[in-house]
């Protein structure tokens, strides 16, 4: 199995079952899984970051199980909303179980509400609220030392940052139109752009750390923790399980 499950000892003893974890660092996972579904030698269940173009192709082969009589067995799927069961859908089955999680859990920012209240700030409501409230932080010594040391926003390496704030600013919702009314990716929606020009704004004013590209997700938390960085994502994705 590929994916890491720190509760195997409690399903083991729950099912009765053998169940083992392989470990795969996570800039290397989506290549691994690539030849370790090549080989032949599937695993019971895999991780995926979401629906992409290998989730469609190995669901056309038939490497997955379809799912569809089972959805209805457990009450912990029904809180799953409809929209998303139809986001892992290929020919009209799921293939896949939707870590799910509410707007309280998950990928989120994390602000610090000392540092808004330091300088007068409320808690930023759209995208050029948080613009503002990302200059202030770096610039107007919220931690009080007299030192210009302080980051507004935290960004790290290898992890893609998507500051949707929300269900509606999602690079993967499907429910934005065009022009002529016409359904098309979160990733190419107006919406979209407005996110993608809160992240240039800030570039061009010289407000982002410049390093982030090379900077750990690890030191930015740790930045975080000491009080030099007002705002960071959290890291945690949600993930996609199909079964075979």
């Amino acid at each position: 199995m590929l994916q890491h499950l720190p509760e195997s000892e409690a399903v083991n003893e729950k099912f009765n079952i053998d169940f083992k974890s392989q470990y795969i660092p996570w800039d290397t996972y989506e290549e691994k899984l690539a030849v370790k579904m090549a080989s032949g030698d599937l695993p019971d269940v895999i991780g995926m970051e979401e629906v992409d173009s290998n989730y469609l192709k190995w669901a056309k082969e038939g490497a997955f199980l379809p799912l569809d009589e089972f959805l209805q067995q457990y009450e912990t799927f029904k809180v799953v909303p409809d929209f998303v069961w139809d986001s892992l859908k290929v020919d009209g089955h799921v293939y896949g179980i939707p870590d799910y999680f509410s707007a309280k859990g998950g990928k989120k920012m994390v602000i610090r509400k000392d540092w808004l209240d330091k300088l007068g700030l409320k808690m930023p409501t759209n995208y050029e609220e948080l613009k503002q409230v990302v200059v202030a932080f770096t610039k107007n010594d919220p931690d009080g030392n007299g030192k210009a040391d302080t980051q507004g926003l935290g960004l790290a390496k290898d992890i893609y940052y998507d500051p949707a704030n929300g269900a509606y600013y999602s690079n993967t919702n499907w429910y934005h139109k065009n022009d002529k009314g016409q359904y098309i990716p979160g990733n190419i929606s107006p919406v979209n752009k407005e996110k993608v020009q809160f992240l240039y704004d800030l570039n061009k004013e010289g407000i982002l750390n410049k390093d982030w590209p090379v900077t750990t997700y690890k030191d930015v938390f740790k930045s975080f923790n000491a009080g030099k960085v007002g705002i960071w994502r959290t890291a945690r994705r949600q993930r996609l399980t199909p079964i075979y």
